[in-house]
């Protein structure tokens, strides 16, 4: 829904939460590379969270609005 509307930073945060739930279910059963997987993506959906959270907070402070 979100690549539907052009919001495709949050659809990327939600399919790294996708990745990390279905990674987790494969590293719950006990194999390594849902572990590895696992890790991974925590990583990566971090580092994106920050960045959005760091480009909202600029955005907010230099006054940017979003043309509609």
């Amino acid at each position: 829904m979100f690549f539907k509307v052009a919001d495709w930073p949050v659809g990327l945060l939600f399919l790294g939460l996708f990745a990390i739930y279905f990674s987790d279910l494969f590293a719950s059963i006990g194999l390594k590379i849902g572990e590895r997987a696992l890790g991974l993506f925590h990583i990566a959906t971090g580092g994106w969270l920050m960045y959005l959270a760091y480009a909202t907070t600029v955005n907010f402070a230099l006054a940017y609005h979003w043309p509609v």
